[in-house]
């Protein structure tokens, strides 16, 4: 346990020294880099350079399976969320495939609507209130109704409604966020006898098609809109599990108005699945980069706290704490030397020459020749490099306090009866 005490420590000044040489990453040509520096597939990083030069750290990124064998991109204005039309029979334009709304009404519910006339009520009310449009967002709609809002398309001239399935409780917060409008819910009692034209809530445009619908320009205040997304990205910094991160990033994306859908596509489904494997790990890493920095890479950065590890563990007076630091200084060159023995090169040797070359310069394996990684477009995300390191020590830390391990070199591939 002492030992782990020093190790710790001992993490803590490798991440401090990290962050001392983090840059920043900005513009197409620098996050392309980086993506190649994670997927090493010119087309990937090339497309998602593009990508994330226009959405940002926060915006939605959609990875779906494509028809052409090569990579292609879809971007969208405002915000959208994978729940579309309740009928086609409600996709008024482009030969049936999307229907556009401009100056748009929205109801934000997960009401169930099956009787047709509260809703035409509603739609009457909605009409004489000035709305051009209406988008009704709601959990299910009876066919009764459906009839209803065909029959106001074909009556009222310079006027058309449609309805979408509601998303999730936290997105229709959301939506509502945004449009200035009430949240109709079920769970609070609300009916939709209840609403009124004042609880709709307004966009500038609205769209929807079988599998989505989306909003731009919604009605929220500037200073609102500002403080929701502050409280967004502290809840994100703070965030420890993957899953609640991604879904704050979701979030953030919906209220700064910018997405992208990435179509992977290959000769085979298998090809296809492995490549959105990896243009999704690529996506993560990239992120990473964007928020926490960039680090010279090829293990470079980790090579460069070796000296003063070694410094502490000189003048460390307990044998404990000087084993620690002793461990540390073999294993932040260990990434170095397995990337250059991966590359059939000498390690001692390279790493020689990279401890006598100045700072952030390193080994390029793919033509052995000693570059400025950050100017060759080497990089290395800073907040992968902390989290590896952090796992490598939590895992030799966990050995060092348990009583027995057992390592499997070979694991079964299948169960005998």
């Amino acid at each position: 346990m002492r030992l782990r005490s020093f190790l710790d420590e001992g993490v803590q000044l490798i991440e401090t020294q990290l962050d001392a040489m983090a840059f920043p990453l900005d513009g197409k040509e620098a996050l392309s880099q980086m993506a190649e520096s994670t997927c090493h597939d010119p087309e990937i990083a090339a497309m998602l350079g593009e990508i994330f030069d226009i959405i940002g750290v926060y915006g939605r990124l959609e990875i779906r399976s494509g028809q052409a064998r090569g990579l292609d991109r879809e971007y969208f204005e405002g915000m959208y969320w994978s729940h579309g039309v309740h009928s086609s029979h409600l996709l008024l334009e482009d030969a049936g495939r999307r229907t556009d709304l401009e100056t748009p009404h929205i109801l934000v519910s997960d009401l169930s609507i099956p009787d047709p006339e509260p809703l035409a009520r509603l739609v009457a009310n909605a009409k004489r209130a000035g709305a051009k449009s209406l988008l009704l967002v709601c959990k299910t709609l009876s066919d009764k109704a459906i009839a209803v809002l065909m029959a106001a398309n074909s009556k009222f001239e310079n006027f058309k409604v449609t309805a979408v399935r509601s998303p999730s409780s936290v997105d229709l917060q959301d939506l509502a966020f945004l449009t200035g409008g009430q949240l109709i819910v079920s769970a609070a009692g609300y009916t939709l006898d209840a609403v009124r034209a004042e609880d709709l809530g307004q966009a500038r445009r609205a769209w929807a098609n079988k599998s989505q619908f989306g909003i731009v320009g919604g009605k929220v205040s500037p200073r609102l809109l500002r403080q929701r997304i502050a409280e967004l990205r502290a809840a994100h910094e703070r965030a420890q599990d993957v899953d609640e991160r991604e879904n704050l990033e979701k979030r953030l994306a919906k209220l700064l108005g910018g997405s992208a859908t990435l179509y992977v596509g290959g000769a085979t489904d298998a090809e296809i699945k492995t490549r959105k494997a990896l243009v999704e790990q690529t996506a993560r890493t990239v992120r990473l980069a964007i928020r926490s920095g960039a680090l010279p890479g090829g293990g470079v950065a980790l090579l460069a706290c070796q000296p003063l590890l070694a410094e502490r563990e000189q003048a460390a007076a307990d044998s404990d704490e000087r084993a620690a630091y002793h461990v540390l200084a073999k294993a932040v060159a260990a990434p170095m030397r397995a990337i250059v023995r991966n590359a059939s090169l000498d390690p001692g040797d390279v790493m020689a020459e990279v401890r006598r070359a100045d700072p952030g310069w390193g080994c390029d394996v793919r033509s052995g020749e000693m570059v400025d990684m950050a100017a060759a477009g080497i990089y290395d995300a800073v907040a992968v490099q902390k989290s590896a390191l952090r796992r490598a020590v939590n895992t030799a830390a966990l050995a060092l306090t348990v009583d027995v391990l057992v390592l499997r070199r070979q694991p079964p591939t299948s169960m005998t009866p």
